[in-house]
C-alpha cells in the first residue's frame, strides 16, 4: 500500500482523474465569474470563492501533469521533430484551432476578443479563457528544444534552466502586469523534474516545489492585492504537493472511462463559449445556467471530440 522507497508514481489513470478535477475546477471557475458578470450581477459569496480560487488550482495542476507527462514519454521514447510536431504539439493546437474557427463563425463579432480575424483564428483563440494555450504551445517548443540540447548536456541541467526561464516569467508577469495569473507556469517545470527525479525522491521533490512556490508567491506581495494574491498562489503549490504525496504515497490507481478521459482537453476548449452564448445571448435564467452548465459543457465538449478526431484522421494529423 505504502511506496516505502519515497518515488513519486503518478500512473496514466490517475492523472486522468486529476485532470478531471481539474477541469472541473476550472469549469465551476467561470460559472462563478460568469454569474458575477454584468450578464447576472449576482453578489453571492459563493461565486466569488469559485472565481477567485478554483480555476488557479485547475490550471496549475494541468500545467504540473502537462510537464511530468511529456519528460515521461521522453524517458520513454525520443520523438523526431516531424513526430514530436504531429504527436505532441497537433494534438494541442488543432483542437484549438479547430474550435476557434468554428467559434469565429456562429458568433457575432462582440463576443470575441478579437483583433483581426486571422491572428485571432492562428493565436489569440478569440476567447479570454484560452491564455493558457498561448502559455502552453510555446513551453512545448522550449521542451523540445531542451531534449534535443539534453544529448549534450543532459537532462538535469536543462530541467534547471527550464525552470529558471518559467520563474523568470512568472515574476515578470507579477511585476509588470500585475497578475498572478502565470504564478503556476514553473510547476510545468517542476512536473518535467518529477518525471526525471521521480525514483527515490518524492520528499525532495515536494519539497522543491514548495520552495519554489513560496518565492514565486512572494512577488504576489507586490502586486495591487498582496495577501490575498500570494496566499492564492502559495495554496495553489500546496495542492499541487498534495495531490503527488497522496496518490505516490497510496499507490492511488484510478482509471475513467475512455470517453470521459478523451474528451477532457475539449471541455476546456468548449466551456467558455457555450457560457457565454448561454448568458450574453440566450439570456437565459441564472438558475437554469448554473443547473446546465457542467453537463452540457461535457456533452458538447463529447461532441466536439468526436468531430476534430473525424477530421483529424481524415487530415491524417
Amino acid at each position: 500500500m505504502f511506496d516505502k522507497q519515497g518515488s513519486i508514481v503518478l500512473p496514466k489513470g490517475t492523472c486522468d482523474v486529476i485532470k478531471l478535477i481539474a477541469a472541473l475546477l476550472v469549469v465551476t471557475s467561470h460559472i462563478g465569474s460568469v454569474a458575477l458578470g454584468p450578464a447576472y450581477n449576482s453578489t453571492h459569496w459563493s461565486f466569488y470563492l469559485l472565481a477567485t480560487q478554483n480555476g488557479y488550482m485547475g490550471v496549475a495542476l494541468f500545467f504540473f501533469l502537462s510537464g511530468y507527462g511529456l519528460m515521461e514519454s521522453e524517458i520513454r521514447s525520443h520523438l523526431p521533430l516531424y513526430q514530436f510536431i504531429k504527436r505532441r504539439f497537433l494534438k494541442v493546437y488543432f483542437p484549438v484551432l479547430l474550435v476557434t474557427g468554428l467559434w469565429l463563425l456562429i458568433t457575432p463579432p462582440h463576443l470575441s476578443s478579437s483583433k483581426s480575424g486571422v491572428c485571432d483564428l492562428l493565436w489569440g483563440f478569440a476567447d479570454p479563457v484560452m491564455w493558457f494555450i498561448r502559455v502552453l504551445i510555446p513551453l512545448y517548443a522550449v521542451f523540445y528544444i531542451g531534449s534535443i540540447s539534453a544529448k549534450y548536456i543532459g537532462w538535469g541541467k536543462i530541467s534547471g534552466i527550464i525552470l529558471i526561464a518559467c520563474i523568470a516569467y512568472s515574476v515578470y508577469r507579477q511585476i509588470c502586469f500585475d497578475t498572478i495569473r502565470d504564478h503556476s507556469v514553473p510547476l510545468f517545470a517542476l512536473g518535467i523534474m518529477s518525471a526525471l527525479y521521480k525514483r527515490g525522491h518524492l520528499s525532495l521533490v515536494s519539497i522543491s516545489i514548495l520552495v519554489i512556490g513560496l518565492f514565486v508567491s512572494g512577488f504576489g506581495l507586490l502586486t495591487s492585492h498582496p495577501i490575498t494574491n500570494t496566499l492564492h498562489s502559495m495554496f495553489d503549490y500546496t495542492i499541487v504537493v498534495g495531490v503527488i504525496l497522496t496518490v505516490s504515497i497510496f499507490k492511488l490507481d484510478w482509471h475513467l472511462s475512455s470517453w470521459l478521459s478523451a474528451i477532457l482537453f475539449d471541455v476546456y476548449l468548449v466551456h467558455f463559449k457555450y457560457f457565454t452564448l448561454a448568458s450574453e445571448v440566450w439570456q437565459i435564467p441564472l438558475w437554469l445556467f448554473l443547473i446546465l452548465s457542467v453537463p452540457v459543457s461535457f456533452a458538447l465538449a463529447y461532441v466536439f471530440m468526436r468531430l476534430r478526431t473525424s477530421i483529424a484522421k481524415a487530415l491524417h494529423i
